[in-house]
């Protein structure tokens, strides 16, 4: 319609030139391209205007949240067709470069299968929360969609949707979205996570006096990971009995403490988390000893 105003404008001119009844003519034709430039201007406007509510309002999830393992790192695409999406997220927050990972803005997203997506229904929808629903931001690539279809279909089929943490950078061409998130086989934990703050994933870190709680860590599966909650503790035994250290439970249940070293090195984290309890992912492993465990915390240097 814009090139149909501007046509419009071009003979308008010309005839102006030509004798009578040329400059009427042409009148006309300018009249007319300016009502056509002004339709096409307001139309263009207001699908600019649906996009953006379509963009920005969010939609409502079938399920119920449910956190999956960060321990990983996850590429999104198709940042690029929901700028307005993004520009809402961000909310003028400051965001990291590309390279700059440390610095990216975190923020909370979920995974949607799309099964009736016209283009690839294998398709993952990557959805900022917002609320209580999401926007679409990106999806991921076609070849890790197929790979993550089992764990998040399972999850829909019992009523929750797979939840993970995204950071947002700025790079030459726009912004950038990537995940936490651990490799499909990974990713679901095999107990839900307790009401206290999620800290994050970073580093592993052993336990010690397993070999007391070997009954807790028998009702776990090995390698696969887990929540666990982290609580004030002392060292129960040996040299440093009666030090203050970190323990670990498992569903409430204890299963072992920090060293007194690592407890002295990681105990502030207590400090900013919701009445001193943190949320951490852990593992259960087979040892030289019976089971043993890890749990992950942030990094402290």
């Amino acid at each position: 319609m814009g090139c149909l105003a501007g046509l419009g404008f071009v003979v308008g001119t010309v005839l102006f030139f030509v004798d009578m009844p040329g400059p009427v003519f042409g009148g006309v034709f300018w009249a007319a391209s300016v009502w056509v430039f002004m339709r096409w201007g307001r139309e263009r406007r207001e699908r600019q205007a649906a996009e953006i509510a379509r963009q920005t309002t969010p939609e409502a999830l079938a399920g119920r949240l449910l956190p999956l393992s960060t321990r990983g790192r996850q590429k999104v695409v198709g940042e690029q067709y929901y700028p307005h999406a993004l520009a809402s997220v961000i909310a003028g927050r400051p965001v990291g470069r590309v390279g700059d990972w440390e610095r990216a803005l975190r923020i909370s997203v979920c995974l949607v299968p799309e099964p009736a997506n016209p283009h690839d229904p294998n398709a993952i929808a990557v959805k900022a929360t917002v609320g209580g629903g999401g926007v679409c931001i990106g999806y991921l690539p076609r070849e890790d969609a197929v790979r993550y279809q089992p764990p998040l279909r399972a999850l829909g089929e019992v009523g929750f949707v797979g939840l993970c943490d995204a950071g947002i950078v700025e790079g030459p061409g726009g912004y950038s979205v990537f995940l936490h998130l651990a490799p499909p086989d990974e990713c679901v934990l095999q107990n839900e996570p307790r009401a206290a703050t999620r800290l994050l994933p970073e580093r592993s870190c052993a336990l010690t006096a397993e070999g007391q709680h070997q009954d807790v860590l028998a009702r776990y599966h090995l390698l696969q990971p887990l929540w666990a909650t982290i609580h004030p503790g002392t060292v129960e035994r040996g040299k440093y009995a009666g030090e203050p250290t970190i323990e670990v439970r498992f569903d409430g249940d204890l299963a072992g403490v920090l060293s007194a070293s690592q407890g002295a090195r990681y105990r502030h984290l207590l400090a900013v988390t919701r009445e001193g309890v943190g949320c951490v992912e852990a593992q259960v492993y087979e040892g030289s000893h019976g089971r043993e465990a890890r749990v992950y915390l942030p990094k402290v240097d």
